[in-house]
């Protein structure tokens, strides 16, 4: 019992100083929402660079795409060219 007594009155101290280090309550809200507010607007930007990821992964599996074809096309030329 005593020792939690210790515990509960050592939280409550540093609990105190880290609020009055935030600039009392206000700060420690302030701080909180906006703590909130990023993390509730980071499923967008994580949205936002997936799908910029698929956008540039479509456009390179095109341009491989293209690239084969185009050096399958010289290959047959050069195959019935022989």
């Amino acid at each position: 019992l005593m020792c939690g007594a210790l515990v509960a009155r050592q939280s409550w101290r540093v609990t105190s100083r880290q609020v009055e280090r935030h600039g009392g309550w206000n700060g420690v809200a302030h701080h909180v929402g906006g703590i909130v507010l990023d993390r509730a607007l980071h499923p967008v930007e994580t949205v936002g660079m997936a799908w910029n990821g698929v956008v540039m992964g479509v456009g390179a599996t095109g341009d491989a795409i293209q690239f084969l074809q185009k050096n399958h096309y010289q290959m047959m030329q050069q195959q019935q060219q022989h």
